[in-house]
């Protein structure tokens, strides 16, 4: 774990350039940034709503913004291993070139770590993949 308190990248896969791009990321951030609780579950960082104005630039890669970010759909998730999944979509027009403005995310808190699991796709092949990509998303587990 780094000991500079910011979010790391575990792993990172990243197919196509320009506007076709699908991008898959594992981010983790340190609890104790979000939390001064020890081993906080998910719930213990608030609602799914206050939690993306907080994680939503690790997301889009540049900032969130609730006005201009449209929020699409949350959905609260208990995983077999019985962790709390949060996951949102976002639409994202201002995201980082490379990332695409349509993103999906499920975090989940485990540890002293915030998992990030991370699907981001250009507005081409998010018109394709979008299934693919979901599936890939419900696959994560921390």
């Amino acid at each position: 774990m780094p000991s500079c308190g910011e979010p790391w990248t575990e792993a990172i896969f990243e197919e196509g350039s320009g506007k076709e791009t699908i991008k898959i990321a594992l981010l983790a951030v340190p609890l104790n940034k979000l939390t001064n609780k020890k081993l906080p579950s998910i719930q213990d960082l608030g609602t799914p709503e206050t939690l993306i104005t907080k994680i939503g630039p690790y997301i889009t890669g540049n900032y969130y913004e609730a006005d201009e970010d449209t929020l699409k759909e949350i959905k609260v998730k208990t995983g077999a291993d019985g962790l709390q999944y949060w996951q949102y979509e976002i639409f994202s027009p201002h995201a980082v070139v490379g990332s695409g403005p349509y993103s999906l995310c499920s975090t989940t808190a485990k540890g002293e770590v915030l998992f990030l699991f991370i699907c981001t796709a250009s507005e081409k092949l998010w018109n394709k993949q979008q299934g693919t990509l979901r599936a890939v998303l419900d696959s994560f587990v921390a």
